[in-house]
């Protein structure tokens, strides 16, 4: 029987985050919410499962503060 989850990711079209949704729905039925902005407080709330894998790269000139 497969799970029914609602997973909440950041980053979700990096190289990881792209390549878990790909494993995670091989085994779960799995609701898939991504976000490149901000969160509510009922977006997260909802979620039964946050991964967070945002983060900042290829700042190769160094302007991001």
């Amino acid at each position: 029987m497969k799970n029914n989850l609602k997973i909440l990711i950041t980053g979700a079209s990096g190289f990881v985050g792209s390549n878990l949704i790909k494993y995670l729905h091989k085994d779960a039925d799995v609701e898939i919410a991504t976000y490149n902005r901000i969160l509510d407080a009922n977006q997260i709330i909802g979620s039964d499962i946050i991964i967070h894998l945002a983060g900042k790269a290829h700042d190769i000139k160094k302007t991001a503060k």
